[in-house]
C-alpha cells in the first residue's frame, strides 16, 4: 500500500499501463496472456495493431507488417517454426513462452 518506484534511479509514477510502456516497461505474464486463436504477429501487436489505408481511406490491419515483425523478432530469439501465421494454440508450451517473450522484445522492453 506504500512505496516508491524508481526507474534508472529516478522516482516515477504511472497513471496507466500505457504510461509504463512508454517508459520501456513490458509485462510477460506467467500465464502468458496470449490469444490462442491468433498468429504470432497478431499476439505481438495485440492492442497495438498497425493499420494501413485500403483504397486510400479505409483503415485495415497491416497483416504484412505484423508477419514481417514476427519473423524478424522470433529469429532474434532463435525461434524457428515452419508456419509463423499458425495460431499459437498449435505451439508447445515452450514455444508459446517464446512468443510472450518476443512480444516484449519487439516493443524494445528495457524492463
Amino acid at each position: 500500500t506504500a512505496g516508491e518506484i524508481l526507474l534508472r534511479g529516478q522516482p516515477v509514477t504511472f497513471a496507466t499501463p500505457h504510461d509504463a510502456r512508454d517508459k520501456g516497461i513490458e509485462t510477460i505474464y506467467q500465464d502468458l496472456a496470449l490469444a490462442d486463436n491468433l498468429s504470432i504477429g497478431a499476439n505481438i501487436f495485440l492492442g497495438r495493431e498497425p493499420m494501413r489505408k485500403a483504397f486510400g481511406f479505409l483503415p485495415v490491419l497491416d497483416r504484412k507488417a505484423m508477419a514481417t515483425a514476427a519473423k524478424e523478432t522470433m529469429s532474434r530469439l532463435d525461434f524457428h517454426v515452419s508456419r509463423l501465421e499458425a495460431p499459437v494454440s498449435n505451439f508447445s508450451g515452450g514455444q508459446r513462452q517464446a512468443v510472450a517473450i518476443g512480444r516484449a522484445v519487439y516493443w524494445d522492453a528495457q524492463i
